[in-house]
């Protein structure tokens, strides 16, 4: 786990019994910290108690993410055969080993990355069982990506902004210096979203 500064060491066992228990961990921090957006640090330990769950679920619901894969990949394939292609807040590489093995030619150079090691961790182990090879994985952070201007022909999403609300802008911004070519984003509409969907994407940032 990520070296932080805002939650004491001895707090994180109670955190992990919070989780255990059912408990929304960002909810949790920002009540605690008295904070009314995530932060990186949140984000980070939320996602490095929930590892593992993402493979769970995707073993559990093969169809969807067999229907969202392909979806992603055709949009790519219609727009460009890429060189280079980018996940960006990657996971457990769950949506990435679909994506790649679903594009009519695999890029030369597929990346991958995660604010949390340990999601990277499972992330390479699911590559692996999928038989992905050459994918270069890395810890960064969304808001400031250790890669040149213009390096990457295709970078895509699936729900990565997501959890940076008030943020966006500043995400697009660093995503956009990235992009050579093409910037695809899954994510949640606000605009298009029930009230009640509205209403839980302001709850939870």
């Amino acid at each position: 786990m990520m070296k932080n500064n805002l939650i004491p060491k001895n707090n994180l066992s109670s955190i992990k019994r919070s989780f255990v228990a059912g408990e929304n961990i960002i909810k949790l921090l920002k009540k605690d910290l008295g904070l009314t957006k995530n932060t990186n640090e949140i984000i980070q330990i939320s996602y490095d108690l929930q590892s593992g769950s993402y493979i769970k679920n995707a073993l559990r619901k093969r169809a969807l993410i067999d229907a969202r894969t392909s979806e992603i990949a055709k949009n790519i394939n219609e727009l460009f055969r890429p060189q280079s292609l980018m996940e960006i807040c990657v996971g457990e590489g769950t949506i990435l080993a679909d994506v790649v093995l679903k594009l009519s030619k695999k890029p030369k150079e597929v990346y991958g990355f995660d604010l949390s090691w340990s999601r990277l961790k499972y992330s390479s182990l699911w590559l692996k069982a999928k038989k992905v090879d050459g994918v270069h994985l890395f810890m960064a952070d969304l808001f400031n990506i250790p890669l040149l201007d213009n390096s990457i022909d295709v970078i895509y999403s699936s729900h990565s902004i997501e959890p940076n609300g008030g943020r966006e802008k500043n995400a697009l911004i660093e995503l956009m210096r990235v992009t050579k070519k093409y910037l695809v984003l899954i994510e949640p509409s606000f605009e298009l979203a029930s009230e009640e969907a509205r209403h839980r994407m302001i709850k939870h940032g």
